[in-house]
């Protein structure tokens, strides 16, 4: 048996190593582990044993990219309208 100490590993250093990869090359990026971390019940995020995305934290990944690409001009507001995420 392996037993994994999650105090002697740091969770965001994969996420904080890319995201100071993009901001180097000026690539546009997101960390969604914050928005996740700070959810009311981050428990319900998850989907089975496995740690799969549940169908809650997909929306809330949706709106948050949606959002992000929205505030850059990537994606306009007439797209976002057609495609219903929140449901």
């Amino acid at each position: 048996i392996i037993a994994f100490d999650p105090e002697a590993y740091d969770l965001g250093k994969p996420n904080n190593w890319l995201l100071e990869r993009a901001d180097t090359w000026d690539v546009p990026s997101i960390d969604l582990m914050p928005v996740f971390a700070n959810h009311e019940n981050p428990e319900s995020l998850y989907f089975g044993e496995e740690r799969h995305w549940s169908p809650a934290r997909q929306r809330i990944a949706a709106r948050v990219v949606r959002q992000f690409l929205q505030e850059r001009g990537i994606l306009r507001e007439a797209i976002v309208g057609s495609a219903e995420v929140d449901h």
